[in-house]
């Protein structure tokens, strides 16, 4: 099962708004290594108000 393995918020998509960057993955049992990895980006649209 996947695990979100690190987090950080920072502005990836160069709309000047903070946007939530996960990479997820396995862990190995008995190792410092992580396989399957996938690099999320979920883009935070602000609502105009």
């Amino acid at each position: 099962m996947k695990k979100v393995v690190s987090f950080i918020r920072g502005d990836v998509t160069g709309d000047r708004i903070a946007d939530n960057v996960y990479l997820t993955g396995i862990k190995t049992p008995n190792s410092p290594f992580i396989q399957d990895i996938t690099l999320v980006v979920q883009d935070i649209i602000q609502p105009f108000i």
